[in-house]
């Protein structure tokens, strides 16, 4: 083996050349290889990428919708009540007695009796009159022969006015008793 000191200026100079020529073949053939590259050059190359093909998950099917009968729509009319009264005046028991014969002629329709009242009063008496209201028109149908299972109530006082003036036109169409048809 050589020593440090044995290596001469000549011999470093010769390894450094040997260093050196081999680095220029191997640039030279890097070159070469790229140069050949069939006149594609790597600016112009596109990477070549799978195609992936998702395909979208299928729409759920939608649900039938539930054949119903088609019923034509009842309507039924608005009893009127006098002032502070519960009691089913004269003049709409004919107006009651067609509305019990509708509803007995459709047997599968239920019914919401909503009892109203006019602004005058406490909000809780007017509550509690709407619901005397609504529970003489049930009595009535009840006893026309209309199932009681077909026929709820509710009290809506003076909260839901079909009539907003402050006098006494206002507060006669109010004071009513109106129909809630339900399928």
């Amino acid at each position: 083996m050589w020593s440090n000191s044995e290596i001469t200026r000549k011999e470093v100079s010769l390894v450094n050349t040997k260093n050196l020529l081999t680095l220029l073949v191997l640039l030279s053939s890097a070159l070469l290889l790229v140069s050949c590259g069939g006149g594609t050059k790597y600016a112009d190359m596109e990477p070549e990428v799978p195609e992936v093909v998702v395909e979208p998950e299928p729409e759920p099917e939608p649900e039938p919708e539930p054949e119903v009968e088609e019923i034509d729509m009842l309507t039924l009319d608005t009893i009127y009540f006098d002032f502070d009264r519960s009691d089913i005046r004269s003049d709409q028991r004919s107006v009651l007695a067609d509305n019990a014969g509708s509803i007995e002629n459709e047997t599968e329709i239920t019914v919401l009796i909503e009892g109203h009242c006019d602004e005058r009063g406490t909000n809780e008496y007017n509550m509690a009159l709407g619901q005397r209201r609504a529970d003489s028109v049930k009595r009535y149908l009840v006893n026309y022969g209309i199932e009681a299972a077909r026929l709820s109530t509710v009290t809506y006082g003076e909260e839901r006015p079909i009539d907003y003036g402050h006098d006494e036109e206002a507060w006669k169409r109010n004071r009513r008793v109106e129909f809630v048809v339900q399928q």
